[in-house]
């Protein structure tokens, strides 16, 4: 499916069919459909890397913001290409009834920049999470943990 931007007829989608989604705001997997598309002349004029498209969540109707890489810019089109970056993702759920207060609290910061593409800080927050664990278990449970 190519994704195309034109001149005078704005997004067009050579095959007709819809992509779906976990929607960040309801969590349900669901088509998306367009919403908002970048104008052409600006894009034309600038030729960004990226451009942003807000699609709609068919079950909840909130805009889900989508960054596509540009594949290639011509007079009258820019094309896209298809792989997108979801610039706001699902929350990450968890049972966290097993985990102690301190390293569920953690826990739930961890996943919360996972979320929001906080990759670096989702890796500190794990071994921050990972130390408090560890520390209730003490060291035998440690040596068991591994």
């Amino acid at each position: 499916m190519a994704i195309i931007i034109e001149r005078n007829q704005g997004l067009i989608r050579q095959s007709e069919e819809q992509f779906g989604l976990e929607c960040p705001y309801c969590g349900v997997y669901s088509h998306m459909t367009p919403q908002s598309v970048p104008d052409f002349d600006k894009i034309q004029k600038d030729q960004p890397k990226h451009v942003g498209l807000v699609y709609q969540c068919d079950a909840c109707n909130a805009p889900v913001f989508l960054r596509f890489a540009v594949k290639q810019y011509s007079n009258d089109a820019v094309e896209l290409y298809r792989n997108f970056f979801e610039l706001e993702r699902p929350k990450e759920r968890f049972s966290f009834s097993y985990l102690p207060k301190h390293t569920e609290t953690l826990f739930r910061e961890a996943l919360s920049c996972y979320s929001n593409n906080n990759f670096n800080a989702f890796a500190s927050m794990c071994r921050r999470t990972a130390s408090s664990a560890f520390a209730v278990m003490g060291e035998r449970g440690k040596l068991r943990a591994f």
